[in-house]
């Protein structure tokens, strides 16, 4: 007879000490998880994306020149991280674009 693994699925909130670390998706973490994917948030990341790329920066200038590691800059673009409104100017900033001419589209 085969023994079955045990295949939990952790997921790791840093920002959100009360809750720590969750076994399993559950109604909260499927909250605080929701916001990161909807579809505002989403077409804000493409337009950072493309500004990025317009400007001819590459993930590893762009993090260079907000003083984080490129895989920083790549989270945020695969939205394994969500930007806060002063990490969104940062990066803003760091490509040369008005934050509010990328917000114009979403």
């Amino acid at each position: 007879m085969k023994a079955e693994a045990n295949h939990s699925t952790y997921i790791l909130f840093w920002d959100n000490p009360v809750l720590g670390l969750l076994k399993e998706p559950n109604r909260h973490s499927a909250a605080l998880m929701k916001s990161i994917h909807t579809e505002r948030y989403s077409t804000l990341i493409r337009a950072l994306i493309a500004c990025r790329k317009e400007k001819g920066l590459s993930q590893t200038e762009l993090a260079r020149r907000v003083g984080r590691p490129q895989s920083y800059i790549s989270k945020v673009e695969n939205a394994e991280r969500r930007l806060d409104v002063v990490e969104f100017l940062e990066i803003c900033e760091a490509i040369g674009v008005e934050g509010g001419e990328v917000m114009r589209g979403v």
